[in-house]
């Protein structure tokens, strides 16, 4: 229990000079790394946005730098324009021993797609989930070692939830989100984001879950009470 420590990285896609001036500038202590590919984008269709291929392809490129020190077993996903919970940490670092020991879980997420004011209230709450949510996640190095060789060119969040990709595996995910978006401007253009993203709850409680008892979230603690309460559910 208590505190939990992450060395961060910052990685930029592009050389817009606004942000790599701020990393040096005012985060000159802060691991930096700039990802530069001008080269031509295949896409499946010439209509399709740029940006939804080049996202994929600096996802790549820097999990791909990452996970070349062999000393480093898993990292923490983060977007940009994500706030986060305080104890996102806290629920990543207990998440992470939890994967350890299971290998039917093969991510932890920050987010949970249904996570508006009215539909959540126990930020202590972990649920085990199919889907894979994104916005905050534990990339592990045995899994970029699975996905990094056939890593997408594109919409590579989607293909992750592809059955290929997850092969039956689950993922933990809050009651409570950890993170929110602010991401109103980006390469969604908005989508979702006044009706539906702009109004998802953050856990603003500090849960050390580090110091709790997990173990109900492994698949042989969790599986067999959750099967009972779907079996004595009504039907409607």
């Amino acid at each position: 229990g208590g505190s939990v420590s992450f060395e961060v990285v910052v990685s930029q896609d592009g050389t817009m000079e606004g942000v790599s001036n701020l990393m040096k500038n005012k985060f000159g202590d802060i691991r930096f790394m700039q990802h530069v590919d001008n080269s031509p984008l295949i896409k499946a269709n010439p209509g399709e946005m740029d940006s939804y291929y080049k996202i994929a392809r600096h996802y790549g490129w820097a999990l791909g730098k990452l996970f070349e020190d062999q000393n480093v077993p898993w990292v923490i996903v983060l977007e940009d324009d994500l706030e986060v919970a305080p104890d996102l940490f806290h629920y990543f670092a207990a998440g992470a021993e939890l994967m350890r020991q299971d290998p039917t879980l093969w991510t932890v997420t920050a987010w949970n797609d249904n996570g508006l004011p009215h539909l959540v209230q126990d930020p202590e709450t972990v649920y085990r989930s199919d889907f894979f949510a994104g916005l905050g996640w534990i990339m592990t190095r045995e899994l970029w070692s699975e996905l990094g060789p056939k890593w997408p060119k594109a919409y590579w969040d989607d293909w992750m939830r592809e059955p290929p990709q997850r092969k039956g595996r689950s993922c933990l995910r809050p009651e409570v989100p950890r993170t929110v978006t602010f991401g109103q401007i980006g390469s969604s253009q908005g989508q979702f984001f006044a009706s539906h993203l702009s109004k998802m709850k953050l856990n603003t409680k500090l849960i050390d879950f580090t110091s709790r008892d997990m173990s109900y979230l492994l698949k042989s603690n969790y599986d067999p009470p959750f099967l009972k309460r779907v079996a004595a559910a009504p039907v409607v």
